[in-house]
């Protein structure tokens, strides 16, 4: 929208006109106001009368009246009449042009003298300068042009353009600077462990080396072993392989260590097979054993006949706190359980009941589990009628 001044202004000046031209009708004098309309439109001159009277039937209307006072601020921009009534032409290079509204006549076929509005400063009308000085040649600015509304549309200010900013091209020859991302972290320097200890002194065993590893309740578990669980810096990983219903530990270690030595990693990676004896076994003295099945059975995280009250679960545990212990080896960050038949029973059971696993900080574990012939569930859901199976939801089935 235009200037609300401006339109009030407007808005004024078309009343007046409207009011000068019933006046005029009225009263006899001047001409009708489409003749007015007519003149306003082909002259912009202010004619004196011989008996000094001014003559508003040349004057201009509402559009050059609200013109005047929107550009000039209601400033009179043209000169007096002579003393012999010859009319007297505006300069052709001022912009303000007179309004109708400057020669209102009163009631009485008087003219009255016209009250200007107040001046508002424009951009396109330079001050009228005093009649004694001469006037400066000044450029004519072309005057706002009606709407269809009646409303006067100034034209919009000419855009400058800002001063170019003067650039320095950059030589061929100079290379465009690369963005600088930064550098991934270094990884990890592998940490050593103490000179001359365990960690750093035990070698990998380079036969059938069976050890025994003593649990917090005194008694030993045989295990067999390439790096003993005493410790070494250089290893990295840890696979524990789980025996089957017949216990055979020794049989289970070589299904795993062929196949390290034939990827390359078993320099690195601790090969390890408990032993979870029976009284079969003929255990020796302070070896821990349990049975096969009830209570005390090894595949189900059963207690020990000796030492009473040993969980199997609880002996693997131990194992696996001796892998996680960063004294003994410092660089391993990841354990493998893996069990085949009753030793898939034994490994899927304890990837639920094992406290361990979760202890670990900085390693993971992982279960794999082989034929198992049967498995826990934690729910009563089965993918076969139970109807037959009393006991089908009790532990080493169920959670119940």
């Amino acid at each position: 929208m235009g200037d609300p001044m401006a339109i009030l202004r407007g808005v004024f000046a078309a009343a007046v006109a409207i009011i000068t031209s019933l006046t005029v009708a009225l009263s006899g004098q001047g001409t009708s106001s489409a003749a007015a309309a007519d003149d306003a439109a082909s002259t912009a001159s202010v004619t004196s009368s011989p008996a000094g009277e001014l003559d508003c039937a040349s004057a201009p209307q509402a559009t050059e009246s609200t013109q005047d006072r929107a550009g000039t601020g209601g400033q009179a921009a043209s000169d007096t009449g002579d003393s012999s009534g010859t009319s007297v032409q505006d300069d052709p290079t001022d912009e303000a042009q007179p309004s109708g509204a400057d020669c209102l006549p009163a009631p009485g076929g008087q003219v009255s003298t016209p009250i200007p509005p107040p001046a508002v400063p424009s951009p396109f009308v330079k001050p009228a300068s005093p009649q004694s000085a001469p006037r400066p040649a000044t450029t004519q600015v072309p005057m706002p042009s009606p709407s269809p509304a009646g409303m006067i549309v100034r034209p919009a200010p000419a855009r400058v353009a800002p001063p170019a900013v003067p650039t320095t091209a950059v030589p061929p020859s100079a290379p465009a600077a690369a963005a600088v991302s930064p550098a991934a972290p270094a990884p990890a320097a592998p940490q050593t462990s103490a000179p001359g200890s365990a960690a750093e002194t035990n070698p990998p065993c380079a036969g059938d080396c069976l050890g025994r590893f003593t649990l917090k309740a005194g008694a030993k578990l045989p295990y067999y072993y390439n790096y003993s669980l005493a410790g070494n810096s250089a290893v990295t990983q840890a696979v524990l392989v789980v025996h089957g219903t017949g216990r055979n530990a020794k049989g289970y270690f070589d299904s795993i260590v062929k196949p390290a030595k034939e990827l390359g990693i078993d320099s690195k990676t601790v090969l390890l097979a408990p032993m979870y004896q029976t009284g079969e076994d003929g255990p020796a003295s302070g070896d821990a054993y349990w049975t096969n099945g009830d209570k005390t059975s090894w595949k189900d995280g059963g207690d020990a006949v000796s030492p009473v009250g040993l969980s199997s679960f609880e002996a693997t545990d131990e194992v696996l706190r001796a892998l996680g212990d960063k004294a003994k080896f410092p660089n391993l960050t990841r354990i493998t359980l893996v069990g085949h038949s009753a030793g898939g029973q034994f490994v899927q059971r304890y990837a639920a009941g094992g406290r361990a696993p979760s202890e670990l900080k900085g390693i993971s574990v992982k279960f794999v589990t082989a034929n198992p012939s049967s498995y826990l569930y934690f729910d009563t859901q089965r993918p076969v009628a139970t109807g037959s199976c009393p006991g089908y939801n009790d532990y080493k089935y169920g959670m119940a």
